[in-house]
């Protein structure tokens, strides 16, 4: 059992396990970008949580999405490893600058692929009418965002008027939402 142990270690800590996992991904990435556009059910992608989407889908399309999760959750366990590994190896140095600057990168990675992991888990798009001070409700939720305020800007670039930029100030959590109309 030591031994088994010992081996996922070192197979999580090695660089090469990081590379080839990266070119296994990159590999999935090609393929899918193959795959998506002869099929229909891709279309309807972005209007549910991924996951939700890829249990209603057939696997013979959905493969390559299937391998780039797993390949991603193998590569989460190795930087989490090797950034652990890192620190200890460095623990010494006096600067501390120098401990945790390549950290920093290991850590802004695994935040994107948690904010990419949440928003597939539970992850909704909804189009509503709003004014300010209008309640609206949060598909499969019973709580109520009330916008606080509506700000309209309006650019021009060499005399062409560009589609309004809206803001939309949500109080909820206090969240300012940004999007173009």
């Amino acid at each position: 059992m030591t031994a088994l142990l010992k081996h996922l270690l070192e197979f999580f800590l090695s660089l090469r396990t990081t590379l080839w996992f990266l070119g296994g991904l990159l590999f999935l990435l090609l393929a899918g970008a193959f795959v998506m556009p002869g099929q229909e059910e891709f279309q309807y992608l972005h209007s549910m949580p991924l996951f939700e989407w890829l249990q209603k889908q057939p696997f013979r399309i959905t493969w390559w999405l299937w391998g780039v999760i797993a390949v991603l959750s193998i590569l989460t366990v190795n930087t989490l490893f090797c950034s652990i590994e890192s620190i200890f190896k460095k623990r010494k140095v006096t600067q501390w600058l120098l401990l945790i600057s390549p950290q920093i990168i290991h850590i802004g990675f695994l935040f994107m692929l948690l904010a990419h992991l949440l928003s597939a888990l539970g992850g909704s798009q909804e189009f509503a009418a709003a004014r300010e001070g209008s309640l609206i409700k949060i598909d499969g939720d019973d709580q109520l965002l009330r916008v606080g305020s509506i700000n309209t800007r309006f650019d021009y670039i060499n005399q062409i008027k560009p589609p309004p930029l809206v803001v939309v100030r949500v109080i909820w959590f206090d969240l300012w939402i940004h999007y173009h109309r």
